[in-house]
């Protein structure tokens, strides 16, 4: 628990924190007195530990509800900071509690050898089913791999804060991405962090080298090929980089990342006619600046008169002052 919060606390640890978890433990043991069986014990627990917890998946606050010292501070907390909890608390109570990553999610699992079952902590302590892992093995985390995932949820906050300033967000998220792969070197997520971060940083070799490792620790995982796509497009290998991206169409089809990437590829190879047919298809489903500019220069490297409709149409959608003059700079 010590170590968990040092690492997402950043200068706000205390040791009230560890008396909170004390005091909840205390609680917890008498509560328990005269209780059987595995999931009646987790009744008891998520009767103290989750009537004021809430889910929070999106937006600013995902971040702190990451973190147990803020989870102690608050009763909420998204699926790292509820797991980080009942796995400190299982530890001072001599119960068998685990934490279990897979991509982008991390779980509860009760294993004390004869019984083992899985439970959704943003879901009321729902129990879940073999079928929601999607045909991905999830991985039993040591405590090193907890606060591994600790330090890469902080890597991607950093990395993907639409606040703050490159020169800012860039070296934080390479330093905790460094972090958490320094406690467990087979935490894929960490890696792709890193190399998103270093895509951003210019540095092609180190972002592939990244990529390179997450794809044999996850050669599932949507976000690995994509990833490399992303880098190898960067690099203008474009053939090498659609080859990536229809393997992660194969597991995750549509995503707006990997459309951006492919729209990149092919206007690269001058396959502008694909660009628009691929972009508009998109566009059918879901509205994307990105996309919709894709398509505008596509529009303008095939000639006539089309991209006019285009430029008005974006205009009218996204009628910020800047990507009007954005579109007409690039014409």
């Amino acid at each position: 628990a010590a170590a968990l919060i040092v690492a997402d606390s950043e200068g706000r640890w205390s040791p009230g924190h560890l008396d909170a978890l004390d005091r909840l433990g205390m609680l917890l043991r008498e509560d328990l007195v005269g209780i059987e069986g595995a999931e009646a014990t987790l009744d008891v627990l998520h009767g103290r530990l989750l009537p004021h917890s809430i889910s929070i998946t999106s937006g600013v606050e995902q971040g702190p509800s990451s973190f147990l010292y803020k989870v102690l501070e608050e009763r909420a907390g998204n699926c790292v900071g509820l797991t980080s909890l009942y796995v400190a608390l299982g530890e001072r109570l001599g119960l068998p509690l685990k934490a279990v990553a897979l991509p982008r999610h991390v779980f509860l699992r009760w294993d004390d050898g004869e019984t083992v079952f899985d439970v959704e902590l943003t879901d009321r302590g729902r129990l879940r089913t073999h079928d929601e892992l999607g045909g991905v093995a999830p991985r039993v985390l040591s405590k090193k791999g907890l606060v591994s995932v600790v330090h890469t949820n902080r890597a991607s906050m950093w990395l993907d804060s639409p606040v703050l300033s490159d020169e800012s967000r860039l070296p934080n998220a390479l330093d905790h991405a460094s972090e958490a792969l320094a406690y467990d070197p087979r935490n894929e997520e960490a890696h792709l962090v890193r190399a998103r971060a270093l895509i951003r940083l210019g540095d092609l070799t180190g972002a592939t080298a990244s990529a390179e490792r997450a794809l044999e620790l996850a050669p599932l995982d949507a976000d690995a090929p994509l990833t490399m796509a992303e880098v190898l497009a960067l690099a203008g290998r474009f053939d090498d980089a659609l080859t990536w991206l229809d393997r992660a169409d194969a597991t995750s089809p549509g995503e707006a990342s990997g459309v951006l990437t492919r729209l990149r590829c092919l206007a690269g190879l001058g396959r502008h006619e694909e660009v628009v047919a691929s972009a508009t298809g998109f566009l059918e489903t879901q509205e994307h600046r990105g996309v919709r500019h894709a398509r505008l220069r596509a529009l303008v490297s095939l000639g006539g008169s089309g991209w006019e409709e285009e430029l008005g149409r974006l205009a009218t959608r996204v009628p910020e002052r800047w990507t009007l003059s954005m579109g007409v700079a690039e014409l």
